[in-house]
């Protein structure tokens, strides 16, 4: 739906400007392959090496009570800890764990409360049941939230957004709202090409979706809205 002041462009699935489909999703699915492949490697070696070092540290400051090395290894300590919590930042925000584990919602609660630092309010709503979304669809959706929200922080200078996920006519909806800024529309889509925007509506295509709609306008906020069938 058009929001007030806002200029909503055509379906832009439909543009003439994108790459041939089969090429698009050879390039996905090599990509999700690699970040999979190194998002685990990290978490599983690096991780547990690092986990093993502050162990070992651990055992030292123990036997180590009045040696004057103390102070170093409870320094080494804090940065060995400090090292495996970005480690896991780094790793989950590659490639979360939790979305091969548990699923797409509870990793879209996990990426909300990453930016929750931010000076946006976000909420996420889940109105629909996760078993309603087909397996292929939940890698394509968290990366289009996942760019999306990211956007969202880093250039709409929005006060509050929603991510919403619904079902409705047989159709799987992701819409995500923000009060920010907005853009002009047109110089977005001169620009489909630009790696954000492309990538969202390549992996959109990939994963069969049937529409992107965005409602924008400068000053006026932006809303997405992208369909996939059910």
């Amino acid at each position: 739906m058009e929001s007030k002041g806002k200029k909503s462009a055509d379906n832009l699935l439909n543009s003439s400007e994108l790459w041939p489909a089969e090429y698009c999703q050879y390039l996905i699915e090599d990509y999700e392959a690699e970040i999979k492949r190194i998002a685990y490697n990290l978490h599983d070696s690096v991780g547990q090496n690092l986990t093993i070092v502050k162990l070992i540290l651990d055992r030292l400051i123990d036997s180590a009570c009045s040696s004057d090395y103390r102070p170093q290894l409870e320094a080494a300590i804090q940065k060995t800890q400090q090292s495996i919590d970005d480690l896991r930042k780094i790793s989950s925000g590659i490639r979360p764990k939790i979305l091969d584990e548990v699923g797409l919602f509870a990793a879209l609660k996990v990426m909300i409360s990453d930016y929750s630092h931010a000076n946006t309010k976000l909420t996420l709503n889940l109105e629909i049941d996760e078993t309603r979304i087909k397996s292929n669809l939940k890698i394509p959706i968290y990366r289009i939230s996942q760019e999306l929200v990211c956007n969202i922080i880093k250039h709409s200078a929005a006060t509050s957004a929603s991510l919403t996920i619904s079902e409705k006519n047989s159709q799987l909806n992701l819409i995500v709202c923000d009060n920010g800024k907005g853009f002009a529309l047109e110089n977005a889509i001169k620009k489909i090409n630009s790696l954000g925007l492309k990538s969202i509506i390549e992996r959109i295509k990939q994963s069969k979706g049937e529409k992107l709609v965005i409602n924008t306008s400068v000053g006026c906020g932006t809303e997405t809205h992208i369909a996939w069938p059910i």
